[in-house]
């Protein structure tokens, strides 16, 4: 009966112990915050930047103009938010006239970029599009609206008209 005894509380012992070890190494790791900049490295060399509002296409070329739009957006970046699972179930694509939907364009891959879009869920949205299939999301808060400043610089760069 006492070897019984200590066999449950040695094994007690031995589980309290080495449960925890066991446990911590199966679960996932938890998501590391990802910056826009680091965003932007992934999509490769950016030749372009282009925006669609309403009916006309704008595009910008100029790095130098690119940056500042870039600048614009990863200074007013407060915090990453983990975006819910069903957050995406149906993604609204449009040319909004209040809002800024940016794509930046890679040799890679491209990210889609939801500036203040009220049929989003928060401030700032990126979908980095590494294939058709294959779709990341990463959502962000920010410390004020800019897609007004977004169009400014956007508007300075070439303009298509979407509709004759």
């Amino acid at each position: 009966m006492i070897r019984r005894s200590l066999r449950i509380i040695l094994c007690a012992f031995i589980c309290s112990c080495f449960l925890p070890l066991c446990c911590c190494s199966s679960q996932k790791e938890e998501k590391v915050a990802t910056g826009f900049r680091e965003l932007l490295n992934r999509i490769g060399e950016m030749d372009i930047v282009t925006e669609a509002e309403a009916y006309n296409y704008y595009i910008l070329r100029e790095n130098s103009s690119i940056e500042e739009v870039v600048s614009l957006i990863d200074n007013a970046i407060v915090k990453e938010i983990e975006p819910k699972k069903d957050d995406f179930v149906y993604l609204y694509e449009g040319a909004p006239t209040d809002a800024s939907w940016l794509c930046f364009e890679g040799s890679e891959s491209e990210l889609n970029v939801y500036v203040n879009d009220e049929n989003m869920h928060y401030d700032l949205v990126c979908c980095l599009v590494s294939s058709y299939a294959e779709r990341e999301w990463y959502c962000y808060s920010l410390d004020r609206e800019l897609y007004l400043e977004i169009k400014k610089i956007m508007h300075k760069g070439e303009k298509e008209n979407l509709v004759d």
